[in-house]
């Protein structure tokens, strides 16, 4: 983001809530289908690790806050995939793991809010 935000003079803000999820503050030994769990239960959560309905709602606050901040602009926000992945079904339930699973990397999505 910071030769985007250098060529246009924009500055960069970092939103800590744009964090990756983290499913697991350890090693996993089946972290694919922990994460396929997750997406499947969205209240699971490993002890220590955050639920995909915890994200998802983090994350679509976060975006909610940045498009009420800058309505009718445009923004560009950055964060990983498993976390992008969430925002997304945050607005459309239906985008679960598969979707997650063919996410080009790295991915490039646009979202309008009105």
């Amino acid at each position: 983001m910071e030769p985007l935000a250098s060529a246009l003079g924009l500055p960069i803000a970092v939103l800590d809530d744009l964090r990756e999820r983290l499913l697991s503050p350890g090693v996993l030994d089946d972290w694919l289908g922990t994460l396929q769990r997750s997406f499947e239960d969205p209240d699971y959560a490993l002890p220590g690790g955050e639920s995909s309905r915890q994200a998802g709602e983090r994350v679509g606050a976060v975006l909610d806050g940045v498009a009420a901040r800058h309505r009718g602009q445009t923004v560009v926000c950055a964060s990983h995939g498993n976390l992008l992945a969430l925002a997304l079904r945050h607005r459309d339930p239906a985008l679960g793991f598969e979707f997650w699973r063919s996410m080009p990397m790295p991915a490039v999505y646009r979202m309008v809010v009105r």
